[in-house]
């Protein structure tokens, strides 16, 4: 794990760099798509390694392995930030500059996802039932939406799909972007709520970063009416985020708040410091691009090639990537026809 994770890290750092050039590209435009799917291509990766501890037997566990495991382990859902910071930055930049985009989100957003959801699922559920585990149907329909899990992960397609549908409502509401903005803060801590009421001592992942949703959309506020941040700025920003950052770290109550405000920080650390950067990783721009079929199909390779962890990790998680790459060459290509054929 360690050694993938070194590699990962060093084929990001260097494509910064513009190092090499054929898998580094040059880019201008701040916070552009490419720049976000560089970042999130990262940490989809850091994802995938923190997942595959599920299936690896301790035993199979090198010290370079319980190494990375501990540290990542307390690096916890900050892998994820970014994911929700820029999902709501990207909302609020579509909401302000394509006409009536809140309007069609049910249509255009919300469920062309979850038919992503139902389609990913199915080989889910065939894995389950040959496993003679075969799922109720109404355990798939909460499946579709995230509340229940056939072996994928799920927390993040319930949480995404209610940041939609509240950006959705906010935005029927409301007249100008800030009104919609402090709508949707509303609508989170109304998210929070009923879901800490309805759990309140497990299960915290549902809640512990959504509120980079938000903030996410002010960035984009913000940005939008004081332009790019200079180098300087960047660096004072990156030093307050650290420093709440710290504070939010050793300060467990309240737990939800403290939590959400070191995610909050630490997203947007990264965001700061990618503003400047000029080149970009090639395969970690891909795979930001290709996020929902690296999330949502991560864990099957995993389930599938378990057997491999008795040969080791670095044999098992290569052989996991290989196969979840290929898949997810010619998963896109199903997932649009569905689209395509149902939305037009």
């Amino acid at each position: 794990m360690l050694l993938l994770f070194l590699l990962a890290f060093c084929v990001a750092a260097l494509g910064a760099f513009g190092i090499p050039r054929p898998l580094s590209r040059r880019c201008d435009d701040l916070l552009s798509r490419d720049v976000t799917s560089y970042v999130n291509g990262f940490f989809i990766v850091l994802v995938f390694l923190k997942h595959s501890k599920d299936y690896v037997p301790v035993e199979c566990l090198s010290g370079f392995d319980n190494l990375y495991l501990a540290t990542v382990d307390r690096i916890g859902q900050m892998i994820v930030t970014t994911f929700l910071m820029y999902s709501g930055y990207g909302a609020m930049e579509s909401i302000c500059s394509k006409e009536r985009y809140a309007e069609r989100m049910p249509t255009s957003r919300i469920l062309p996802f979850v038919l992503d959801v139902a389609i990913a699922l199915v080989p889910y559920a065939v894995f389950c039932a040959a496993r003679g585990q075969a799922p109720t149907l109404d355990y798939v329909l909460l499946a579709l939406v995230g509340r229940k899990s056939l072996g994928n992960s799920n927390w993040y397609i319930f949480a995404i799909l209610c940041m939609w549908a509240i950006t959705w409502v906010a935005f029927k509401v409301a007249k100008k972007p800030w009104q919609g903005l402090g709508l949707v803060v509303a609508g989170t801590l109304a998210y929070v709520l009923v879901l800490w009421m309805d759990n309140p001592v497990e299960g915290t992942r549902w809640y512990n970063t959504i509120f980079c949703y938000p903030a996410g959309m002010a960035l984009s506020l913000l940005l939008r009416r004081f332009g790019a941040p200079s180098l300087r700025r960047c660096i004072c920003g990156i030093a307050v985020c650290a420093v709440v950052f710290v504070v939010a770290y050793f300060s467990w109550e309240p737990y939800i708040l403290m939590y959400n405000a070191r995610s909050i920080a630490f997203a947007l650390a990264v965001t700061l410091a990618v503003m400047n950067v000029r080149y970009l990783s090639v395969p970690f721009v891909w795979a930001g691009k290709n996020l929902f079929y690296l999330y949502i199909y991560h864990r099957l390779a995993l389930m599938l090639l378990r057997p491999l962890a008795q040969f080791g990790t670095l044999v098992y998680f290569g052989a996991s990537v290989l196969l979840l790459l290929g898949w997810c060459l010619i998963a896109p290509k199903v997932h649009i026809a569905a689209r395509r054929l149902l939305f037009g």
